[in-house]
């Protein structure tokens, strides 16, 4: 067993630090972007280490999203909001 301890993220100070919206961070999450991710009672806790390998090998770009999904992201809003 290592005497090293994980440190994690939450998913607000990832969003910090690839300057996104926490919803597309757990996008990110759900769709495999960061390894070993622990699911918690209220979210995600994300290793540092996977947050470091994300930036390294260059994947933010991963992190942006088109236009379309944004759009896409935005009318599902609106609709379950009833203001579509």
């Amino acid at each position: 067993m290592s005497d090293e301890i994980p440190e994690y993220m939450t998913v607000a100070e990832v969003a910090l630090v690839f300057k996104r919206n926490q919803d597309t961070i757990r996008r990110k999450i759900k769709r495999g972007l960061f390894a070993e991710v622990v699911r918690v009672d209220d979210g995600y806790l994300i290793p540092k280490a996977s947050v470091l390998k994300v930036l390294e090998q260059g994947e933010a770009a991963a992190l942006e999203e088109d236009a379309e999904d944004a759009q896409t992201h935005a009318r599902r809003k609106m609709i379950s909001k009833g203001l579509e």
